[in-house]
């Protein structure tokens, strides 16, 4: 049975797959391989190797199919893994070989997956600081950044701390304060305007938020550089 044909043949068992591939997409090994051991302790009585084979194919077809409902293949995750393809599973003698080829595959899966999600993560969270830094002029929130992306502000949030380590509104005040450093060395711009061109209109609340990260004013800034 190839695999190609197999996604055209989807079973009818009714098997619970979903705890397996929340684990297969999360990176949790451990529950990968505890559902594992799982489905295989309920396919016991299973007795010829022909019927595992098929019952590891629905298991793998289970998986594309939600995996793909997220833009994910996990064909292409197995194949980038040397004996990946579930061509080699059909090739093994023993139910044991069968399982340890599955856990196997699954782990090596979990990672292409986790550094797939890992990329676009960090790519989405580059967008992110690319629009605020083309906006530090403006008091730019994580809803602006979130309408101008398409997401939710909630989820940029999360994703932003999960990549950054920080918050998003303390980034900003970070990137704002790293700005009005460089502006200040500058004497013939004023420092009200060094607070405007960073997003801030109004001049007090500048500088409280300036000597929270410098330990002192503008002015004192200013001097001493």
């Amino acid at each position: 049975l190839k695999w190609d044909d197999a996604l055209e043949q989807p079973s009818q068992t009714a098997l619970p797959l979903e705890p397996l591939y929340t684990a297969v997409v999360n990176f949790d090994l451990v529950t990968v391989s505890d559902e594992i051991d799982r489905l295989f302790a309920a396919a016991a009585g299973m007795r010829s190797k022909l019927k595992i084979q098929y019952f590891v194919m629905h298991i793998l077809l289970g998986l594309e199919h939600h995996l793909r409902a997220i833009n994910e293949s996990l064909a292409n995750a197995l194949q980038e893994e040397t004996g990946g393809s579930p061509d080699v599973m059909l090739q093994l003698e023993t139910i044991d070989d069968i399982r340890s080829w599955l856990r196997k595959r699954l782990f090596a899966a979990a990672e292409v997956i986790q550094r797939r999600k890992q990329k676009k993560s960090s790519k989405l969270v580059d967008e992110m600081i690319r629009y605020v830094k083309e906006q530090l002029h403006e008091n730019v929130t994580l809803k602006e950044v979130a309408d101008h992306l398409c997401f939710s502000p909630n989820y940029l949030g999360t994703l932003f701390k999960e990549v950054m380590g920080t918050n998003f509104s303390e980034y900003v005040i970070h990137l704002r304060m790293e700005k009005a450093g460089e502006l200040l060395r500058d004497p013939r711009v004023k420092v009200y305007e060094v607070a405007d061109r960073v997003g801030y209109r109004y001049m007090p609340y500048f500088s409280r938020q300036f000597k929270e990260v410098f330990g002192m004013t503008p002015g004192q800034f200013r001097r001493n550089v």
